[in-house]
């Protein structure tokens, strides 16, 4: 130590003395524990997030080990000759408990983007390079800009049926698809009607694979299974949507074997009876199997499927007639099955989440739904949204009708009341009119409990789907807690109490 200005040599010695003296006492009475302390938290491990390999939007992608709070870049870089040559493809920040969804880079400017779809729809696809030219397309989709023209369309749509007529089972090239039919569905303009076709036929394809086939990208979902036509009754295929999800990613996709898809709430679903399997299996005479490939679709919105607008002149303004989709689009494809003809008690039955109000715009009213599904003329891309074959059912109105319920027990309830006073001196007449007094205030009451739940899951918890049906809640207020009531009354009367 030094010592300070104006301090004498004998004093700022045993200053000195008396320190390394407390210095060396703190290091024999602490200096193990700090040692241990020291070693204990270099034993502790660095939290990092694993390395890991995806495809996201139809896009290969590997990231090495990820630092907690930290941005990591993909393996893949942007080609040669491209803008931002040898820029990481992606980038990916890693969370406190796993890794963020990956960012993709812009790699190629618009023009560059343009010319390169322009040359894979012109390259010769084969099954040595279609994997490579499946991956290039759908990362190069992802590179373009919302606007773009039809002729890029067609040029995308092109390059999938070179890939597609290699007839390849391949997972990644169909992942590869998927991701391509995904990113053109973000594009702001009319899409080749045959790009759907060219889907159906991609996954058809991986369905000769003896694995299931599962893709969920933010616009479309496909899921490919083999079931069993001798072991389930019904199947029910819907997406479990997250609050307020607007990706297809946020939420579930599940397929159950259960027999109905009412009161699924949010969700959108399809529910397929059994029999329908079992057909599929009796078709295919030739065929030893008793699974049945199917594959479930669903679109987030109408992007790939045409709509149409009609201008209708009248005497007091122009009125533009537009025709939308207004739900998610689901779809289930049996293989080498046609679905049809089907007798009322094995109807497929399909949900929507109506989607009416976020579509309007402030000028706009709905003049009319109807059930469609999307039909394309045999020997041709066209499509078209046909009603042929649909029975629409709107979901009850609950509340209506607990009100109804309601109603009709107070109104019940007055009638027997009021009748009471002319019954007295008959001994029968007043015990079933009493009984039934008894009964319609009690189920008065349920009623009113029954109103105040739905209020409350319709106001607070939002969600509708764990909300009991109507018939519950006709057992719980006309049959079960009234069954105590009428023996009460049956012992009351029977111990010879006086009715006044």
């Amino acid at each position: 130590m030094d010592c300070i200005d104006g301090s004498d040599e004998t004093s700022c010695g045993k200053i000195a003395a008396r320190a390394a003296e407390r210095a060396a006492h703190i290091d024999e009475k602490w200096g193990g524990v700090v040692e241990n302390l020291k070693s204990v938290t270099s034993a502790i491990p660095t939290v990092q997030c694993p390395s890991e390999g995806l495809i996201f939007r139809g896009v290969q992608l590997n990231f090495t080990e990820g630092s907690l709070r930290e941005i990591s870049f993909s393996i893949q870089t942007c080609e040669n000759g491209a803008k931002n040559a040898d820029l990481p493809q992606s980038e990916r920040y890693c969370g406190e408990h796993s890794w963020m969804e990956p960012v993709l880079n812009k790699c190629f400017s618009n023009e560059e983007a343009l010319s390169l779809i322009e040359r894979l729809a012109n390259t010769n696809v084969t099954k040595k390079n279609v994997e490579d030219e499946a991956t290039k397309l759908a990362f190069v989709t992802t590179q373009i800009e919302d606007d773009s023209d039809e002729a890029v369309v067609e040029n995308i749509a092109t390059s999938l049926q070179s890939i597609v007529d290699t007839n390849t089972s391949s997972r990644a090239v169909t992942k590869a698809v998927v991701g391509t039919v995904n990113n053109l569905m973000n594009l702001q303009t009319t899409s080749s009607n045959n790009v759907i076709e060219l889907l159906e036929r991609q996954i058809s394809l991986v369905q000769q694979n003896e694995q299931n086939f599962t893709e969920v990208q933010g616009n479309i979902a496909v899921k490919a299974v083999k079931l069993d036509s001798h072991v389930p009754d019904f199947i029910t295929f819907f997406h479990n949507p997250d609050e307020d999800a607007i990706s297809l990613t946020n939420g579930d996709l599940n397929l159950d074997h259960a027999n109905s898809t009412l009161n699924r709430g949010r969700q959108t679903a399809i529910f397929i009876h059994g029999s329908v399997l079992e057909h599929a299996v009796t078709a295919n005479e030739n065929s030893t199997d008793s699974t049945v490939p199917i594959s479930f679709f669903i679109y987030r919105d109408s992007g790939l499927f045409q709509t149409s607008n009609r201008s209708i002149d009248t005497a007091v303004d122009n009125i533009t007639l537009r025709e939308t989709v207004a739900s998610q689009i689901i779809g289930a494809n049996v293989e080498g099955f046609v679905v049809k003809d089907l007798p009322a008690e094995s109807a497929v039955v399909i949900q929507f989440r109506n989607t009416t109000s976020e579509l309007l715009n402030d000028t706009e009213i709905v003049l009319h739904k109807k059930c469609v599904f999307w039909s394309v003329r045999e020997g041709t891309d066209y499509g078209f949204w046909s009603e042929e074959g649909w029975h629409r059912t709107l979901r009850a109105k609950q509340a209506s009708k607990i009100h109804m319920n309601l109603f009709l027990s107070l109104i019940a309830f007055y009638v027997t009341f009021l009748a009471g006073e002319r019954s007295s001196h008959n001994p029968i007449h007043c015990r079933n009119l009493a009984s039934a007094v008894h009964y319609f205030a009690l189920t008065s009451v349920c009623w009113m409990s029954v109103e105040a739940v739905n209020m409350y899951l319709l106001f607070v918890k939002y969600e509708r789907s764990n909300i009991p049906t109507l018939y519950d809640r006709l057992c719980q207020a006309y049959g079960k807690r009234d069954l105590f009531l009428f023996y009460r009354l049956r012992c009351f009367f029977t111990m010879g109490a006086e009715v006044v």
